[in-house]
């Protein structure tokens, strides 16, 4: 199922977090999921494809310095 609503979210059994682009426009882009998937992510899974599993990281240098998630402990670089 595909959704952004919050209330549909919290009722799945995983999360699968895609995403295309650079960092800070996919967190701005999270919006009010930040917090829900934070929240999620405390006691089900959430798997990250590509940009997504950046944005599970505490922050990246992509583009100067940027907060991400922080559900994985460590930083991202752009090589």
């Amino acid at each position: 199922m595909i959704t952004k609503d919050t209330a549909v979210m919290v009722e799945c059994d995983g999360v699968v977090l895609p995403g295309v682009g650079a960092f800070s426009e996919g967190m701005e882009k999270l919006g009010i999921l930040r917090e829900a998937l934070c929240q999620y992510a405390e006691d089900r899974p959430v798997l990250g494809i590509c940009l997504g599993m950046q944005m599970l990281l505490e922050q990246s240098t992509e583009f100067g310095l940027h907060e991400g998630l922080g559900l994985v402990p460590r930083r991202g670089a752009r090589l």
